[in-house]
C-alpha cells in the first residue's frame, strides 16, 4: 500500500527539487550509459526526477539525514527500473517482430500447401462442418514445414519431439511420401508438383488433403480406433508407376536413415 505524502511547505519542497534536479539527471545519465540505453536517456531521466519530487515530498529534515543521502537510493532504482522497462520493451520488439516474420513466412507456405485458404476457405475434410478437423490439418502442415526447417538449421538434429511423425511419413506409400517431400522439403506448389509429375492438378491437391487428414487423425488423441493408411488412386498410381523417382528408395526412409534413426 502506497503511503500518502507528508504535508509539508510548498516552498521547501520546490528548493530541493530544484536544488537537486541536475544531481538526479547525472545519476539517470550514467545508468542509461551503464545500459547502453544513451539514445533512450529521455525516459530514464523523466523517471529520475519522478523519484526526486517524491523523495522530496517525504524528506523529514528533521531525522538529521542529508537529503542526497536519502535520495539517493530511489532515485537510482527508479532510474534502474526505467532502464530495464526500456531493455525489455526494445528486447520484446525485436523478438516480437521475428515472430511476426516467421508466422507470415509460414502462412505464406501454408498458402501453397492449402489451395482453399486463397478462397478463404479451411482445408477440405471428410468431416463436414468439423471445423477442428480442418484446423488439425493445418497444424500438421505447419508442424512439417518446423521439421524442416529445424532440420536444415540444425546440425545435429534432435529427432526426440519428431521421431511419430516422421515414422508415421516413413511409412506412408511411396508416392504420398514424394508427395510431401517435393512440397515441405523442396518447396514445390501442389500445382507445380503436378506439372513437373504430369499429371490433373486436382488429383495432387486431393491425394495432399488424404495424406494431412490422415496424419492429422493419427495424432488426435480423441480418435481411438486403429486408423488405416491412405492408398495412392488407382488412376493416380497409373500414370506415375512407371517414372524412375517411384522406384527409388522412399525419401523419409532415406531421411530417418541419414540421421542414424
Amino acid at each position: 500500500m502506497t503511503r500518502s505524502p507528508i504535508k509539508k511547505n510548498s516552498s521547501s519542497v520546490d528548493n530541493l527539487i530544484l536544488e537537486n534536479k541536475e544531481w538526479a539527471e547525472s545519476i539517470a545519465r550514467a545508468v542509461a550509459c551503464a545500459w547502453k540505453l544513451d539514445a533512450e536517456v529521455d525516459g530514464i531521466v523523466s523517471a529520475a526526477v519522478e523519484a526526486l519530487v517524491e523523495c522530496a515530498h517525504r524528506y523529514e529534515e528533521n531525522r538529521g539525514i542529508p537529503f542526497r543521502a536519502y535520495a539517493r537510493t530511489r532515485v537510482h532504482q527508479a532510474s534502474c527500473d526505467a532502464a530495464r522497462q526500456t531493455r525489455s520493451w526494445r528486447e520484446g520488439q525485436v523478438f516480437s517482430g521475428s515472430i511476426e516474420a516467421k508466422a507470415r513466412s509460414t502462412a505464406l507456405e501454408l498458402l501453397k500447401r492449402f489451395p482453399e485458404l486463397h478462397q478463404g476457405a479451411l482445408p477440405f475434410t471428410e468431416e463436414i462442418g468439423n471445423i477442428k478437423s480442418s484446423i488439425r490439418q493445418l497444424l500438421l502442415g505447419a508442424t512439417i514445414i518446423y521439421l524442416r526447417e529445424q532440420q536444415e538449421l540444425e546440425e545435429k538434429f534432435d529427432l526426440t519431439d519428431y521421431s511419430k511423425l516422421l515414422q508415421a511419413l516413413a511409412s506412408l506409400e511411396n508416392i504420398h511420401q514424394w508427395l510431401i517431400w517435393k512440397v515441405y522439403w523442396e518447396g514445390l506448389s501442389l500445382r507445380g508438383l503436378a506439372d513437373e509429375w504430369g499429371v490433373d492438378p486436382l488429383g495432387v491437391i486431393r491425394e495432399h488433403q488424404v495424406i494431412v487428414s490422415y496424419l492429422s487423425s493419427l495424432f488426435n488423441r480423441k480418435v481411438a480406433i486403429k486408423i488405416k493408411r491412405p492408398k495412392v488412386r488407382p488412376s493416380l498410381k497409373k500414370k506415375l508407376s512407371g517414372k524412375k523417382q517411384f522406384q527409388q528408395s522412399s525419401p523419409f526412409q532415406q531421411f530417418m536413415k541419414n540421421l542414424n534413426y
